[in-house]
């Protein structure tokens, strides 16, 4: 077990989370308490062109995906990770604009608790 943010969480060892963030401070936090808890981090991507080259070379086992990247809508790269069957959280301030055809996805306001995120993943991936 790994203590992250007070909470006891399980290690999560092997399991690939692709982050995909494009504010520097948010992605490095978010890197640190998945690192710190045992989840591989593929990334951070800061745009929907370096996400999918990621999804290109290594299938994640699962994506937490910000909407809003520099102005950039990340919708083409959620379809992409719906067709190949990954499992993704939306992390974003941005909820309301949400489109309807998303929000059956697992959807994580920010700012949120370091145990809110590992719910969240344990949730889109059970075996985490």
């Amino acid at each position: 077990m790994a203590e992250i943010g007070g909470a006891s969480e399980s290690v999560a060892a092997g399991i690939k989370v692709l982050l995909v963030e494009d504010n520097d401070h948010v992605a490095s936090d978010m890197t640190e308490m998945l690192e710190q808890a045992g989840y591989e981090v593929l990334g951070p991507a800061a745009t929907v062109a370096a996400a999918l080259a990621v999804i290109a070379s290594t299938k994640p086992d699962a994506a937490l995906l910000d909407l809003n990247l520099g102005g950039e809508m990340s919708y083409t790269l959620a379809d992409a990770l719906v067709a190949g069957g990954i499992p993704f959280i939306i992390t974003s301030g941005f909820i309301d604009e949400l489109p309807e055809k998303y929000r059956q996805h697992i959807v994580l306001p920010k700012p949120f608790m370091p145990k809110e995120l590992f719910r969240c993943l344990k949730q889109a991936v059970p075996a985490a």
